[in-house]
């Protein structure tokens, strides 16, 4: 469940408690609006994918790479192998993430109100 503010999340928790709905809030955390915050990218790590996604480095075959990449950013080798790694762990990570709460939303719209438990993420 996405809310824009934390006021909205503590109204949201005391209405559903309010009306019998079982809440449990998890690690609640806010999402910045633009794309590095969405994704959970630094800087670094969406410069360096926008560089090789744009550079043909996910093409197959290659038609750059990474000690080109690295070149182009100004940083070496390792320090752009490190970026693309976590930022890939990241992405995966939270994408993964995401379908297993969409698989628990699925399962918990086939229970009956009073015994349905939310999760805010």
């Amino acid at each position: 469940m996405l809310c824009s503010t934390r006021e909205e999340l503590s109204g949201l928790y005391d209405y559903c408690r309010g009306n019998g709905i079982a809440v449990e809030v998890h690690s609640p955390h806010i999402v910045d609006t633009d794309r590095q915050g969405q994704f959970d990218l630094t800087t670094g790590q969406e410069e360096a994918l926008t560089m090789a996604l744009a550079r043909g480095y996910c093409d197959i075959p290659r038609t750059v790479d990474m000690e080109e990449l690295a070149d182009e950013l100004g940083v070496s080798h390792q320090a752009l192998s490190e970026r693309l790694r976590r930022a890939h762990g990241t992405l995966v990570g939270n994408a993964l993430e995401r379908r297993e709460e969409s698989r628990d939303d699925l399962q918990a719209d086939t229970r009956t109100p009073s015994d349905a438990t939310t999760r805010f993420q």
